[in-house]
């Protein structure tokens, strides 16, 4: 017997998975987007999101998007892909994201002719009466000094009052902390900075009885013992309650199980492992001291870290 069976569960209630119908509402991740939108609306031009892995930066920015009407705002989702992105690469995807009536741009277009481009689609925005948002996950891998001042420049405010583009960028601490310098030597010293906050224990117990209850559950496995010790060994970060969670609904539907205890949850989270990020190799670029162009070293040191990738 599955443990969709056994629990009887329509879906899965801990997938790691940004899904809308899965999202949760709490003080930690709402007074996030509070202050984000704050940012957003004094036209702040740059706004740092960071938080440690596994704490919900992608669900973050699903609702922050969420939140912004679209009459007032225009807001874009972009996803570094891999540390080796060019100011080309990253224009080009922006002009794509903001373009208009499936005009993209064509593969020959050199960075001249696409930042005007974009220039003029967020203009073309601005005098629409809406406000141009581009929110950056993965920010981490960016590294190269011609796209951190393309950044810059968008979101700098120049001789108006409001920036061309605003940017959220979404990453760990260390990122905030060596863009915010490099973007600061570019020509933006504007930015704010905001944190994602782990779950609190009360908010741990009612995150997984909110998934339970969204995905079909009678009632509630986990006892309240359990739970405490859930937040304990996870430190209240969501990727690691949906790894131990789940591992717990298998391990207890193996052996008939109905409830969930602490013993259970101890015991697994001996052998449960964190999903770890997409290109954990790429670590040395967050440690750079300066966002000079990557060494030939270096890139060939990404070209084998997304050889691995592709080959895994």
């Amino acid at each position: 017997m599955t443990y969709l069976e056994l629990f009887q569960l329509t879906q899965r209630p801990f997938a790691n998975r940004p899904a809308p119908c899965l999202f949760f509402s709490c003080e930690e991740q709402e007074g996030a987007v509070r202050q984000c939108v704050a940012a957003l609306e004094q036209a702040t031009g740059l706004t740092f999101v960071t938080a440690d892995d596994g704490l919900g930066k992608t669900e973050f920015a699903l609702r922050l998007a969420a939140v912004l009407p679209a009459e007032s705002w225009i807001v874009r989702s972009l996803t570094v892909p891999h540390a080796a992105l060019t100011e080309r690469g990253f224009l080009r995807r922006a002009c794509t994201l903001f373009a208009e009536d499936g005009l993209w741009p064509s593969r020959d277009e050199d960075e001249t002719h696409l930042s005007a481009r974009l220039d003029d689609q967020l203009d073309g925005a601005r005098k629409r009466g809406l406000t141009p948002v581009l929110i950056i996950d993965e920010a981490d891998l960016i590294a190269r000094s011609d796209v951190i001042h393309t950044l810059a420049r968008l979101s700098s405010k120049g001789d108006g009052d409001k920036p061309r583009l605003e940017i959220v960028l979404l990453g760990r601490p260390s990122c905030a902390i060596r863009l915010g310098d490099a973007l600061r030597r570019a020509g933006n010293d504007h930015a704010e900075f905001l944190r994602l906050e782990a779950f609190a224990p009360d908010t741990v117990a009612a995150y997984v009885q909110h998934r339970l209850t969204v995905a079909g559950a009678p009632n509630n496995p986990f006892t309240a013992e359990a739970l405490d010790t859930l937040h304990q060994l996870t430190a209240g970060a969501p990727r690691r309650i949906n790894l131990l969670c789940e591992a717990a609904l298998v391990e207890a539907a193996r052996h008939g199980q109905s409830d969930i205890d602490r013993d259970l949850i101890a015991r697994l989270a001996t052998s449960v492992e964190p999903i770890q990020d997409a290109a954990p190799s790429l670590a040395f670029l967050s440690n750079r001291a300066s966002a000079t162009p990557l060494t030939g070293e270096e890139l060939a040191e990404v070209d084998r870290a997304l050889d691995a990738l592709r080959l895994g």
